[in-house]
């Protein structure tokens, strides 16, 4: 009994069983289309992408300035028939017209062009990613699901074995055989876990968040509409 607890205060724990996480994880649900959405926003290559995005952004800004040079101050010092000294002054105040500031509009255009497009095709691996490791954490958690069951009734099992034993109805070899297959059951639980927590963590690195996150994954595997409807419109 003292296994079975602390079994089932594990995977409550892993799970968000209690009321609070319950409650957070209604908040905080994952379906294919938030997969999406984050993966677009917030993926590690793609805040990258739109890093660089912002900096081409600023170089043209900056090619397209009139004066990208400091003016400059210039004086001569001459004297006149009086032997009167006298200083000109200068100020050249350069605009920055001509080629070379078309070639520099030019140059840094091409630039912005080509991070945007690595942004678009950061945004698309993002996405692929994203939905490949919720598709594997949704038959994750249904493995969990069918193991928790599998125990539970490896322990009823167990129960009504050890019952007809003492009231004489049953060898002690029928027992035994309920009181392994329990132990399996857990042996599976455990590892159903382990898999569906690595399965986590790959959700977790695809979308950039951090690993100790938990959100609740909501999906049917035989539902496949919206992801037919994103590879139709092509918006990943």
């Amino acid at each position: 009994m003292q296994r079975h607890f602390l079994l089932c205060v594990g995977l409550s724990l892993f799970c968000g069983a209690p009321a609070a996480a319950q409650h957070h994880a209604m908040q905080d649900t994952l379906t294919a289309e938030r997969v999406v959405a984050l993966a677009r926003a917030v993926a590690p290559q793609v805040r990258l992408a739109e890093s660089q995005v912002m900096e081409m952004r600023a170089r043209l800004t900056g090619a397209r300035a009139l004066a990208p040079a400091n003016p400059t101050l210039e004086g001569v010092a001459t004297r006149d028939e009086r032997f009167e000294r006298r200083t000109q002054w200068e100020l050249t105040v350069p605009v920055g017209l001509g080629p070379g500031r078309f070639a520099r509009i030019g140059v840094a255009r091409a630039e912005l062009e080509r991070e945007q497009r690595r942004l678009a095709d950061a945004r698309r691996g993002a996405v692929g990613a994203a939905l490949a490791a919720f598709y594997r954490v949704l038959p994750a958690g249904r493995r969990v699901e069918l193991s928790t069951e599998r125990l539970a009734l490896a322990a009823d099992l167990r129960g009504t074995a050890a019952e007809r034993h003492r009231a004489g109805d049953a060898p002690r070899l029928e027992v035994i055989l309920a009181e392994t297959e329990e132990v399996r059951a857990e042996g599976d639980l455990l590892a159903e876990g382990e898999a569906l927590a690595r399965e986590g963590l790959g959700r977790a690195a695809a979308l950039g968040l951090a690993s100790a996150e938990s959100l609740h994954v909501r999906g049917d595997l035989a539902d496949r509409s919206y992801l037919s409807r994103l590879l139709a419109t092509g918006a990943a």
